[in-house]
């Protein structure tokens, strides 16, 4: 698949899958052994026509990912651009980084994010 700036960007979410979790509901776990580093997830994003401060629904601010670093006077005027992900991206523990497994880098120039393994991981 191709983006926006002709990169090739290859989607995957084959390391994991998703199931009922005690602690959350729904939770990403590991299909097989993940090492230090490893990309577990690539996923595509997509922007939201509405800005921060014009969503009101409390589900999208809670799973759309924010641009909450952007100086420029749209953002400033409009609120920060939202993005919506595909794949698992939404259900990893990213809040609570003294817990994760894993963190997010977010590329949203090119409309992807990957999920980097902050430690091994051992089949659930």
């Amino acid at each position: 698949m191709k983006d926006r700036n002709d990169k090739d960007i290859h989607f995957d979410i084959s390391k994991v899958y998703l199931k009922f979790s005690d602690i959350h509901g729904r939770g990403v776990f590991a299909k097989h052994p993940i090492d230090l580093g490893d990309t577990i997830e690539v996923f595509p994003l997509t922007p939201c026509a509405f800005r921060t401060h014009y969503q009101g629904d409390p589900t999208i601010m809670h799973y759309a990912w924010v641009r909450d670093n952007c100086p420029c006077d749209e953002c400033k005027k409009h609120g920060f651009q939202m993005y919506l992900s595909s794949g698992y991206a939404n259900m990893y523990n990213h809040q609570e980084p003294d817990k994760c497994n894993a963190r997010i880098e977010i590329e949203h120039k090119d409309l992807y994010g990957k999920v980097i393994a902050n430690k091994t991981i051992k089949i659930d």
